[in-house]
């Protein structure tokens, strides 16, 4: 078995039926300026996944959301790093890379959104990721915003 941890297939939560996608960071008035605001056990209710990640992308919050639709639990996920340690996958340009950015750019508030593909041993998950400073210096929201989960039959 691999030493690193990897995300699973994922299940949609009580909060977002099959199909349906789940409210984005600015939908409903909630936007990344009251995200900011919100205590650990807020960041834990909200209907995305949430992770935060200081410069070095070591995970220093994981929401509750997150940690139910990668099926990781939080022990296993704090204080590692995401790119490297928790997932792998995402060790590529178009996402690592946009996060690398985001830190070296310390001129201006800024949001990053783009869209991924994690792609599982049983699932295929379409994501929109936005990322954007936290409101701690040196810390960063990544918000996870699952479009869709295709579950792949078994050979």
């Amino acid at each position: 078995m691999s030493s690193r941890l990897s995300l699973a297939a994922t299940q949609p939560g009580p909060q977002a039926a099959a199909g349906q996608l789940p409210p984005s960071p600015t939908s409903g008035g909630l936007d990344f300026g009251t995200v900011s605001r919100l205590g650990p056990e807020e960041l834990d209710t909200l209907p995305y996944g949430l992770i935060c990640l200081d410069a070095q992308g070591r995970v220093v919050h994981y929401n509750d959301t997150e940690s139910r639709m990668a099926r990781l639990p939080k022990g296993k996920v704090i204080g590692r790093n995401f790119f490297t340690e928790v997932a792998p996958c995402t060790r590529v340009r178009e996402f690592e890379g946009q996060f690398q950015d985001l830190v070296r750019d310390t001129s201006r508030v800024r949001v990053r959104s783009f869209d991924f593909i994690f792609r599982f041993r049983h699932s295929e998950q379409h994501v929109t990721i936005v990322m954007t400073p936290a409101r701690t210096r040196g810390l960063y929201n990544l918000a996870l915003l699952r479009r869709s989960i295709a579950v792949q039959e078994e050979e």
